[in-house]
């Protein structure tokens, strides 16, 4: 990898591991204040990056599991 960082500040052919509460909100069907109130009340597991809260796929995937196994 040549480490050059593709035009608009992504990695070219590295795949997105952590997304912005308005993109989670998106994926998850909710809206963005649902989602901030979920992260803050630790829920669903994010890390401020920058200021901004940056919520991980594997924090997605565990947060929809549990529901899951909360219904069954």
């Amino acid at each position: 990898m040549s480490g050059k960082v593709a035009k608009g500040g992504h990695l070219p052919n590295v795949p997105r591991k952590a997304w912005t509460l308005n993109e989670t909100a998106a994926a998850l069907g909710i809206s963005y204040n649902s989602a901030w109130s979920l992260v803050t009340s630790g829920e669903l597991a994010a890390k401020k990056v920058g200021g901004e809260w940056r919520v991980l796929d594997s924090a997605i995937d565990a947060y929809l599991n549990s529901g899951e196994q909360a219904a069954s």
